[in-house]
């Protein structure tokens, strides 16, 4: 269970990118952090810029932060109160170190959608367009050339990253600029940047260089000139040049040729190059800043086709360039490669973990993209235990794939704990983990299937309007209705069915041997069973085979049972669930309360009551249940709420056990139990 909540959350790790930026749209941290106490529920709902959410999905958004650490809930006198995290505090919209404007340009759409193609790029060509490229026709810069918004979403960023990064620089790195004259920011956006160098020492001339576009926009900062041209042709004389957050952008060949123009232009004796970046010398660093560092080397891979570099990459790009001088300095940022102070130690620990909250989209895609490709099938189908990058990489199953991409995937699964590395004689070689163990293609318990599922690009594109979805009165479209047109069952039938059919199926075999053993005894003394919206039948061939004495229905509409295929013992019936429902002695519904509201759910229970005895029968229900914190691993916990969120998006809900209580006893059922299973589902048996 702990290895299933662990994948689990890797799965939907793009949940939590979306929450938060759902989150800083609606403005509801700094709601709370401008009271004077910690808020209620009504309180909040009631301030003018939360006025407009549903009560309802306001707490479901603050029950997920709260698991993300982000919100901390109290209880007062009966009362559950809302209060920020110290983490959190690095998202608010007025504070100088944020990370608010990252979260919002990383999860935007615009660089959402190019991980889609992460698998295809891959495979790819050496001299084949970025997924960015692919995706939007051009690059990032030329996009931004062309469009404003897209402009103001770049600026806004580096200007954020400024904000976080220069007093670092400046603790660490004053001494420096003491001997500068004239200090030049190549790339500088707005200026955020030069304005801190500017007031720290302003006997240098302070000047920001950028593409045309990016300095006619600029505002006018005092001690700053703001100049435009391309950096490849030219770049104004100083004795100090500043690349922050800039050569990450870009591949070897473009580094060397910029950093050689940068050589042509400062002082042979006194010039010097100040680059602000990554260094992915993980084995320094707390593991939420190198997940998060890697996060970034592969955002990089599909959007420009640069990198984040280790410090021996770093060194070799500087020596072909021409620099023989090389000084790697620590500073008090995710550029850093250490930390020297306690408290900058801890806040470098909250901003490790916003960072892999901003970033968690990338798990989900770098799981579909590695399921894709066969990443873990291959090590599982070796003679071998373990393979090296050339094993790898010129296997049948991966084959053209890049090597170099394919390492950098790699590097970024061991983090995930889905891969082993180990050094052989100098080799690295890479095996399995337990919890990859669960994503292998030919396991009968995988999840598999639910990662490709969730990790889908339509359904992945709904997240998009959580915010808007929130702010809607009751009865409003939910955001697959706003993006789509019409509900989820009805365009994934359409346009997705086969994903979907698999993600269920991929369900019911993992799920299916628990529920099993968990009801032996109920199960055993039932004649007939009724599997409501049982599809292609899996879940009853579980039924069948372990008490062949039990006639099997499943019900589900006309289209789903004509192409469902013959199943020994299990009958297929087509019909409306919420019409009637075939008579028998048990109706189970597995996953399937899930996706309806209250009144849908009631009226499904009512009609499972009608076709069951009065005296004996049973309805088998095969669902989530939310509060279990005190039995459950933190990982489901959290997978739990992040189903509950991807349910909010189509119009369902997962519930609690007072929720479940109340929707069967306004159903008309009198007494219900709870049995735990090993799965992230519970079963709930309800009598008349």
């Amino acid at each position: 269970m702990r290895n299933q909540g662990h994948v689990w959350n890797i799965i939907c790790g793009s949940v939590d990118s979306s929450v938060l930026k759902c989150t800083i749209e609606l403005g509801l941290l700094d709601t709370i952090h401008n009271s004077s106490k910690p808020m209620t529920l009504s309180s909040l709902s009631a301030s003018p810029s939360l006025s407009t959410l549903k009560i309802e999905n306001l707490y479901r958004l603050l029950r997920y932060l709260s698991h993300m650490n982000l919100i901390t809930v109290n209880s007062v006198e009966g009362s559950d109160t809302f209060s920020l995290t110290n983490i959190s505090k690095l998202l608010l919209n007025n504070q100088e170190r944020s990370l608010k404007d990252w979260a919002l340009g990383i999860d935007d759409e615009l660089s959402i959608n190019g991980w889609h193609e992460l698998s295809d790029y891959c495979l790819s060509a050496d001299d084949a367009p970025t997924p960015f490229v692919k995706f939007h026709g051009k690059t990032l810069w030329e996009l931004a050339a062309e469009v404003p918004e897209v402009n103001e979403l770049i600026n806004n960023g580096m200007a954020s990253d400024s904000r976080m990064v220069m007093p670092a620089f400046g603790q660490s790195c004053g001494s420096i600029l003491n001997d500068v004259k004239k200090i030049v920011d190549i790339g500088g956006g707005t200026g955020a940047a030069m304005s801190y160098v500017a007031k720290a020492f302003p006997a240098i001339k302070c000047m920001v260089f950028d593409l045309p576009h990016v300095a006619d926009a600029a505002p006018q900062i005092p001690g700053v000139q703001m100049v435009g041209g391309n950096m490849f042709e030219f770049i104004p004389p100083a004795d100090a040049l500043l690349l922050k957050f800039m050569l990450h952008g870009w591949k070897d060949v473009e580094c060397i040729k910029l950093l050689k123009r940068c050589k042509e232009i400062i002082p042979a004796h006194h010039g010097k190059v100040i680059i602000i970046e990554m260094v992915l010398d993980h084995d320094e660093d707390d593991d939420d800043l190198t997940q998060a560092r890697l996060s970034f080397d592969l955002d990089m891979m599909l959007s420009s086709g640069g990198k984040e570099r280790t410090k021996d990459e770093w060194r070799i790009l500087l020596e072909e360039a021409g620099f023989n001088k090389i000084e790697f300095i620590p500073i008090f940022a995710i550029q850093s490669m250490e930390i020297q102070l306690q408290d900058q130690e801890q806040e470098m620990q909250y901003q490790g973990q916003i960072w892999n909250h901003i970033c968690g989209n990338v798990d989900t895609q770098v799981l579909k993209c590695a399921i894709k490709l066969g990443v873990f099938d291959t090590i599982q189908n070796s003679d071998k235990s373990m393979l090296d990058l050339t094993e790898m990489s010129s296997s049948l199953s991966l084959s053209p794939i890049k090597p170099e991409n394919l390492y950098r995937l790699l590097r970024y699964l061991t983090h995930m704990n889905l891969v082993t590395l180990t050094s052989v004689e100098g080799t690295e070689m890479f095996s399995l983990t337990d919890l990859s163990k669960l994503l292998l293609g030919n396991q009968e318990k995988s999840l598999k299937d639910w990662a490709l599922g969730i990790g889908h690009e339509e359904g992945m594109g709904v997240w998009h309007e959580l915010s808007s979805s929130c702010s809607m009165l009751a009865g409003g479209p939910t955001p697959w209705e706003m993006v789509f047109g019409e509900g989820c069952y009805e365009y994934t039938d359409k346009e997705l069915g086969d994903t979907f059919n698999k993600a269920m199926s991929s369900d019911t075999r993992l799920a299916m041997p628990a529920v099993i053993r968990g009801c032996d005894k109920i199960l055993r003394g039932l004649n007939s069973l009724v599997d409501v919206g049982g599809g292609n039948g899996t879940a009853m061939s579980y039924v069948v085979k372990a008490f062949p004495h039990v006639k099997c229905t499943v019900f589900d509409l006309p289209k789903v049972v004509e192409r469902a295929q013959e199943c020994h013992g299990v009958e297929f019936i087509g019909g409306d669930m919420f019409t009637s429902i075939p008579p028998a002695d048990a109706v189970f519904l597995k996953f399937m309360l899930h996706n309806w509201g209250e009144a849908e759910s009631i009226n499904i229970l009512r009609k499972c009551k009608e076709a069951i005895p009065a005296d004996k029968g049973m309805v088998i229900i095969m669902d989530i249940v939310l509060d279990q914190d005190d039995e459950d691993d933190i990982d489901i916990v959290r997978a739990k709420l992040s189903l509950d969120l991807d349910m909010m998006c189509i119009g369902g809900r997962e519930r609690t056990k007072e929720e479940w209580k109340n929707l069967l006893e306004i159903s008309g059922f009198t007494r219900h139990e709870f049995l735990p299973i090993v799965a992230i589902q519970s079963i709930i048996v309800a009598y008349p």
